[in-house]
């Protein structure tokens, strides 16, 4: 993983969670008052915000210390994954603000999840439990078969990826899946009701993806985009592979 990607979002976290303590501090002077009660009220508000902003630093903590010594704290995923949740709006709030490429902390956003998952050795399927969910736009743009409805469709030419896949999804015996959108890759989590998933796609779907479908893990793939965003992309077939052996419980 690339070790400046992995520190501009670490930098943000720990960004968004000054930004949050610095709104508390002006709620709390904004409502200041000289009533007992509402005095108390105050208080019980603060300390219950300031013991989450600790629990929030404990976190990136945690995250840090996973990164820099690389051990294993799989007991502390979950809290490390909700402090990222927590903080991740407020996070792309800092990259509007500072003109931040956003693509490039959702990118370490998804690499560092995909850490986070491959640490945790519990993550095993069985092969009918892992679903491989692709964009629509990994197939040749001009092919007139197509494969969003029906994936059998596929003709396997060559002139693009899906047949490669589809191979791999026979090999290894897991399910194959194509969505135009996250409406529809939604629909699909929900009907095929996989226990993880193995995702293609750009920065943007493959971020909120991994934040809607939470606590499923999602093992984030970036798509290649030789001719631009949203067409004729592809995969490294390789990492798709490694993604799914680890997932996978058992691989001949």
């Amino acid at each position: 993983m690339n070790n400046y990607r992995k520190r501009l979002f670490i930098l943000l976290m720990v960004l968004s969670l000054v930004l949050f303590s610095f709104i508390i501090s002006i709620i709390w002077s904004a409502f200041i008052s000289n009533n007992v009660i509402i005095k108390i009220l105050l208080w019980f508000i603060l300390g219950l915000l300031l013991s989450f902003s600790i629990i929030f630093l404990l976190g990136i903590f945690l995250l840090v210390y996973k990164i820099h010594y690389g051990k294993a704290i799989g007991v502390f995923n979950p809290l490390i994954k909700g402090t990222i949740k927590f903080l991740y709006p407020l996070i792309m709030a800092l990259c509007s603000i500072f003109k931040i490429d956003k693509d490039k902390v959702k990118g370490s956003f998804i690499e560092i999840n995909n850490e986070l998952l491959l640490n945790n050795s519990k993550n095993k399927f069985a092969p009918h439990e892992i679903l491989i969910l692709l964009p629509h736009c990994i197939q040749n743009s001009p092919c007139s078969h197509k494969i969003t409805v029906d994936v059998s469709n596929c003709k396997k030419c060559g002139n693009c990826q899906v047949g490669d896949i589809i191979d791999l999804t026979q090999k290894y015996n897991v399910k194959l899946a194509i969505a135009t959108g996250g409406t529809i890759a939604r629909k699909i989590i929900k009907e095929t009701k996989p226990k993880s998933i193995v995702a293609v796609a750009c920065e943007r779907d493959l971020s909120s993806g991994i934040l809607d479908t939470d606590p499923l893990p999602v093992i984030g793939i970036l798509n290649l985009r030789p001719f631009g965003p949203c067409y004729n992309t592809g995969v490294d077939l390789k990492k798709l592979e490694e993604g799914l052996k680890f997932l996978l419980k058992e691989v001949e």
